[in-house]
């Protein structure tokens, strides 16, 4: 899970066992998820709390999205409907946190099983005014254990905040190059 604002990562910073990281109030960020496993992931993924497919309080058994082996999807925001999302936007302080479950390979892909964890989302996001462009559809997908295999778990504040908090976050300025016309 990586999380990117103006589609650069924003660094998490480990500080006593837990992940931080600093968003800015009002700045909109992207969670970029991906696979490199030879079987399907289910990601039940919220934002502050909250499922980001359906905006209910975040729970294991809840719907998810679904990541194919080797695939990248980066999520855009809270889904509204099967073709729009609103953006995800930094709050004060808040968290973001990812399940992953794996699927069952014995499971029969069937289209008549049902299963809760059902959202995948597909192909491109297209910026489009407060809501971005989205695609989704539902699957079918039966996880292999009823418990997570891992939770992510990240923190987020405004710097100010963070200082409060007494987390201590690097300081790392940018990197200039002195010169640029040398660059391969």
């Amino acid at each position: 899970m990586e999380v990117l604002v103006k589609g650069q990562i924003c660094p998490a910073y480990e500080w006593q066992g837990r992940l931080f990281m600093e968003g800015a109030e009002g700045a909109r960020f992207q969670i970029r998820l991906r696979n490199p496993m030879s079987v399907r992931i289910l990601v039940v993924l919220t934002v502050d709390s909250l499922n980001v497919t359906n905006g209910l309080p975040g729970r294991f058994n809840g719907p998810g999205l679904i990541v194919a082996p080797g695939q990248t999807i980066t999520m855009p925001g809270f889904v509204v409907d099967s073709s729009s999302c609103r953006p995800f936007t930094f709050s004060e302080s808040g968290v973001l946190g990812a399940a992953l479950f794996c699927e069952d390979p014995t499971s029969l892909q069937s289209s008549e099983r049902r299963t809760d964890h059902s959202t995948v989302l597909q192909g491109p996001t297209v910026l489009q005014g407060p809501k971005e462009r989205l695609y989704t559809a539902q699957t079918v997908f039966h996880p292999a254990t009823k418990i997570p295999q891992k939770v992510y778990k990240i923190q987020y504040a405004t710097a100010r905040t963070l200082v409060q908090w007494r987390v201590p976050i690097p300081c790392q300025p940018p990197e200039a190059d002195p010169f640029p016309a040398e660059a391969p």
